[in-house]
């Protein structure tokens, strides 16, 4: 199925990240207890939303380093930027001091990506989505959470800082020849840091032949933000008891993709959909229908997905069938169906 697992959706010709992305979950897949409460974006309800939710504010408690505007690409070759610097994104403050949210986005269309969910990490916890076992893999895999303490938390803003990551966005290529061919169909990583009030939005592309792992990257480099990746691959190796159990994590937030199947063909699985009808559910979305489920809808949708497997089609009240893309709606992530 299309793009439902976090970090697994990614097309065959994006093998190389998606073999790194699926290292970082395989870290996040080794325990279970009780959940934890998400912390509310405060961006406010998406537009798409079915229901409504609060804002969060909080306080912050480190200091932040801008890169400097000559470290915000790798000087140790020449280098093309593949995309314009992106703009700054508006995140929650939370009551660790730090908030990130890290995804991988392929060219291969939004409804294949829809379902990469990204890492969190927000108010000390880090969440992420495991990749799924094998066999019929169910519709809806929700997050695994991991609370990290205070010395934990502080670990990770001061290696962003050392790496150069703080205070300012950039687009980070790899380092490559002048004139080095590119390579077609690969991902493109982001990655949102906010620290004291300070957001930095990057993001992290190599289009080239992968250069040599660097162990001490220059700050603000692409290589640096390789290297803060890969530690956060293993949070238990670098963070120690500072890194949780894994618990799971109900998120209070559902978003969902809805797309209609016109044929008339049985389907061997089909579960009674609990919302509105599809028809008039959410906002066009790439060909289907979207919305960011809250409240009380998401409380009756929850159990369903859960039960259901990539296999099942939904009926509505209208006698409408549809595929879904059912993933956790993360802590101050934008509404991912207004985009295109």
């Amino acid at each position: 199925m299309r793009g439902r697992w976090g970090f697994a959706g990614a097309a065959p010709a994006a093998a190389p990240a998606v073999a790194l992305l699926v290292a970082v979950l395989a870290a996040l897949l080794a325990g279970c207890g009780s959940s934890a409460s998400p912390a509310p974006s405060s961006d406010g309800v998406p537009q798409s939303s079915m229901s409504s939710s609060a804002s969060a504010t909080a306080t912050s408690e480190f200091s932040v380093q801008p890169i400097a505007a000559s470290e915000a690409t790798d000087t140790t070759a020449p280098v093309a930027t593949a995309a314009a610097t992106p703009a700054a994104t508006a995140t929650p403050a939370t009551s660790s001091g730090l908030y990130l949210r890290y995804w991988s986005v392929a060219p291969i269309g939004p409804v294949n990506t829809f379902g990469n969910a990204p890492t969190v990490i927000s108010d000390g916890k880090l969440l992420a989505v495991p990749y799924p076992s094998g066999g019929d893999s169910p519709l809806f895999a929700p997050p695994a959470s991991r609370t990290l303490t205070k010395a934990a938390v502080a670990s990770i803003v001061a290696e962003a800082q050392s790496d150069g990551l703080l205070g300012k966005s950039a687009a980070l290529v790899c380092p490559h020849a002048a004139d080095a061919p590119m390579m077609a169909g690969t991902a493109t990583e982001h990655l949102v840091l906010t620290v004291n009030g300070s957001t930095a939005t990057l993001t992290a592309s190599c289009p080239y032949q992968q250069p040599a792992a660097n162990s001490k990257p220059a700050a603000g480099t692409w290589a640096a933000f390789e290297k803060l990746k890969k530690l956060l691959a293993d949070p238990v190796a670098w963070l120690g008891s500072g890194a949780g159990n894994l618990t799971p994590y109900d998120p209070d937030r559902l978003a969902v993709l809805a797309e209609v199947d016109d044929t008339s063909g049985e389907r061997p699985l089909v579960a009674d959909w609990p919302l509105a009808p599809f028809a008039s559910f959410g906002v066009d979305f790439a060909g289907g229908r979207c919305a960011v489920v809250t409240g009380a809808d998401e409380a009756a949708l929850l159990p369903v997905v859960k039960a259901a497997t990539e296999s099942t089609a939904f009926r509505d009240d209208d006698d409408a069938l549809a595929d879904l893309v059912v993933r956790a709606f993360m802590p101050g992530e934008p509404d991912p169906c207004q985009g295109s």
